[in-house]
């Protein structure tokens, strides 16, 4: 996974958040998190919420209020260059790869 790339766009997201008026509070921009927590979370790349508790300065209140945004935010950069395969091909290519360790025995 690239560092840098995600630590760019989850720069991106909270910058979203702390100017989206629904995250305000008492007229308030939100804190979110700070530039460590940042960059621990492109460090590790959570892709998971249980992933993501783990990250040092993640809270319970983060997990609840920002969680799911920053884990589809990561789940949608390191999905990219995933390869979706449908049922059947996949069900082709388990059988050639069955008969492929056939022939080698």
């Amino acid at each position: 996974m690239n560092y840098d790339k995600i630590l760019e766009m989850i720069y991106v997201l909270r910058s979203r958040i702390k100017n989206d008026s629904r995250y305000f509070v008492n007229g308030n921009r939100p804190a979110v998190c700070s530039d460590e927590t940042l960059q621990l979370i492109a460090k590790y790349a959570p892709t998971t919420i249980e992933e993501l508790k783990n990250i040092k300065g993640i809270g319970e209140t983060f997990i609840e209020k920002y969680g799911t945004l920053f884990v589809d935010e990561i789940r949608r950069y390191t999905d990219k260059g995933k390869i979706q395969i449908d049922p059947k091909q996949l069900e082709l290519l388990n059988k050639l790869e069955n008969r492929l360790v056939d022939i080698n025995k």
